[in-house]
């Protein structure tokens, strides 16, 4: 195997089936929302509640900004990023955040390897000036652990049996037609010129790999002399083989073959189930199954999320209320929205099967506000005096055909009282 460098970890990732696995995981998260609550209000209620307003105005845009860049860490072990702090108004503030590429920054630690600074362009600065998320920081609590190295056998097995498959397409397939012909033979054609027998070769040779008919010369001597000497009819001018050089089909489904097998291994080493990532390209999972399989991905994508917001806690969240409120004992914490909701699911449906009874929709559709649905939902709507408009030209249609409708049936039967063939009354 090829030794793991920054260089080589760029081309893993962007392998098609890391990005696409990275993508299952990530992308809930970067769509996802973070909330700041207070864990200790330290005996002050009405300054915690300040606090927490601040914290919500200050941290939360900082952090939106910074989890893409948190979110490369499992490719790399970890993710450096400058913060860069301002005070446009009454606070000290992040107001920017850039990513630091893992061959620009060199990190420094304490003897308790704690993350204390970092070194970029030859300038020292400290943790203040940095976020550092750390994927797996079990395994080391700043460098962390790379998904890439254990993915390393499969990459590279992947990326031979690629090259092996493009060397097979390059082979040469089906059956080919060889001719032999005497070398120096010419002839005089109908206009006088001399035609080599090879460059004629050339051109028989073409039509016939285009499907088209030829019509060789058998004999090598002309007629006069095979007249005379009957042997001279042995030598043939030219003589034709075909060569099979085999189909490559087999090996390419081969191919294509390994390379499932290979992809499924990939899913294993980031822990996903393959069919949870592969089910749009596999087909035929039923819809209770694919739910159980991408419960898994919601778990390694609650996990990363809620890692992630307590790693910004304790490096930004934490020296932004040291420098903002510095004798305070009120304690924040930054939470990670679920991304699934199992009670929240089932309220959903309940609510539906409220909606649709029959002897519940009614009552139901009066205590809500239509009007303020539709506004969630982001449907168009016309003013509310138009909608009274319609509502009652719609009531007034309708009564109209009612009114139709109780015209027709008084009409049908007062016909069928004067037309009585029992009474002999027919009109």
């Amino acid at each position: 195997l090829p030794a793991m460098t920054v260089f080589l970890a760029w081309a893993m990732r962007n392998y098609p089936m890391n990005v696409k696995v990275h993508a299952a995981i990530t992308k809930p998260i970067l769509s996802a929302t973070q909330t700041i609550k207070v864990v200790n209000d330290g005996g002050n209620p009405d300054l915690a509640a300040k606090i927490l307003a601040a914290a919500n105005e200050d941290m939360l845009p900082a952090l939106a900004k910074a989890m893409p860049g948190a979110m490369e860490s499992p490719y790399f072990g970890y993710w450096l990023q400058e913060l860069v702090w301002d005070k446009p108004d009454d606070r000290l503030k992040i107001v920017a955040v850039n990513s630091i590429m893992p061959v620009e920054g060199m990190i420094h630690v304490d003897q308790y390897r704690r993350f204390i600074g970092y070194q970029l362009a030859g300038e020292y600065r400290d943790a203040t000036y940095g976020f550092l998320a750390v994927h797996e920081p079990h395994i080391d609590p700043v460098l962390g652990e790379s998904v890439l190295q254990r993915l390393m056998p499969i990459w590279y097995r992947a990326t031979k049996s690629m090259e092996n498959a493009d060397a097979i397409e390059r082979k040469a397939s089906g059956i080919q037609l060889i001719m032999q012909i005497m070398q120096g033979v010419t002839f005089d054609d109908n206009n006088g010129g001399t035609v080599n027998y090879d460059d004629l070769a050339r051109q028989w040779m073409n039509a016939a790999a285009s499907g088209n008919s030829v019509l060789l010369p058998g004999m090598a001597f002309p007629k006069e002399a095979i007249d005379r000497n009957p042997e001279l009819a042995k030598v043939k001018l030219i003589e034709w083989d075909r060569f099979d050089w085999g189909n490559q089909g087999p090996n390419l489904e081969a191919h294509l073959s390994r390379k499932r097998g290979l992809d499924v291994d990939i899913c294993g080493v980031w822990g996903v189930s393959e069919r949870a990532v592969m089910e749009a390209d596999k087909g035929g999972m039923g819809t209770s199954d694919a739910e159980v399989h991408s419960k898994v991905i919601t778990c390694i994508s609650e996990h990363w999320h809620a890692r992630t917001c307590q790693q910004w806690d304790d490096q930004a969240t934490g020296r932004w209320l040291a420098a903002n409120f510095g004798n305070t004992k009120v304690k924040l914490q930054t939470v990670a929205s679920p991304l699934a909701d199992p009670q929240q699911t089932y309220l959903q449906s309940l609510v539906t099967t409220i909606a649709q009874g029959p002897n519940t929709g009614a009552e139901f559709l009066a205590n809500v506000d239509q009007r303020g649905l539709l506004d969630r939902t982001e449907t168009p709507m016309v003013s509310e005096e138009d909608a009274a408009a319609a509502q009652e030209k719609a009531k007034a249609d309708a009564e109209k055909q009612q009114q139709a409708a109780n015209d027709a049936k008084t009409k049908q039967l007062t016909a069928m009282k004067g037309n009585n063939p029992a009474t002999g009354d027919v009109k």
